[in-house]
């Protein structure tokens, strides 16, 4: 099966739990469950809270409405842009969880907005170099 986006995954009707946090977490479970059932990987954007929105690299506790998102994705990746970035055309990414593997730092992606095309120029700002070589690979997959 192909993947699924999903494009706010805290708007979805949850049936489990009372506050954000329980709401949020039942929600990703139930998600979580399809992509097993169905051989699929799911993706979800979340916003990031305003101290995220003002940090240099947003982490897990900047996700906005309930860590328990956080807490059951296997893979967390925050992307953003600083203002520098607008006139480069670039955006940053970072792997903040990854269940499956390693961690790195930082690193930024040429882009051609008018195409939605993510150029295959990467820069490396800081982490362990065979990690990014790894995702890198991965990418390109």
């Amino acid at each position: 099966m192909s993947p699924v986006i999903i494009d706010y995954l805290t708007l979805m009707a949850g049936d489990r739990g009372e506050g954000m946090y329980e709401k949020g977490k039942g929600i990703s479970e139930d998600v979580r469950a399809l992509s097993y059932k169905y051989n699929s990987s799911m993706f979800s954007a979340i916003q990031a809270n305003r101290e995220g929105t003002e940090s240099k690299m947003p982490h897990l506790h900047h996700m906005s409405e309930s860590m328990g998102v956080a807490h059951t994705a296997d893979f967390v990746a925050p992307i953003w842009r600083e203002e520098e970035d607008v006139e480069t055309n670039t955006i940053r990414g970072a792997i903040a969880k990854n269940r499956m593997g390693e961690n790195f730092g930082m690193c930024m992606f040429e882009t051609d907005f008018a195409k939605m095309k993510i150029l295959n120029k990467m820069k490396y700002l800081k982490g362990r170099k065979k990690n990014l070589k790894k995702f890198k690979l991965q990418l390109k997959g």
